[in-house]
């Protein structure tokens, strides 16, 4: 059985029955990047990752296309970043994701 400990701008340790193994931010920060660019709606995106205790909250900051049902879509990418880090981390951690649509960007017009 795992337990974890988040250090704050660190990295995540999880002990288990051979010794600790670290996740850094960073690496949970990739993660997220590669779950939402899989979605054809995504434009950009900038990733945040905060630690208090054994509370973990990822911020996506992202721009995407319009012409799409924005609230469908981000309840879809939140849910498979949920997925995603728990599968990584074990279902133990305290995960918040939250997803910021700062831009949306429309196709250019065909003149």
């Amino acid at each position: 059985m795992f337990v974890k400990e988040l250090r704050p701008g660190d990295d995540v340790v999880l002990y288990g029955k051979w010794g600790p193994v670290r996740i850094s931010l960073g690496a949970i920060e990739d993660l997220v990047r590669k779950t939402v660019r899989k979605f054809e709606i995504v434009r950009a995106i900038k990733v945040k990752t905060d630690v208090e205790g054994s509370h973990l909250k990822i911020v996506a900051n992202i721009s995407v296309s319009a012409g799409w049902n924005v609230q469908e879509v981000i309840d879809t990418i939140q849910k498979e970043m949920g997925v995603r880090v728990q599968k990584m981390m074990g279902g133990d951690i305290d995960l918040e994701v939250t997803i910021h649509v700062i831009k949306i960007i429309s196709e250019p017009v065909p003149a």
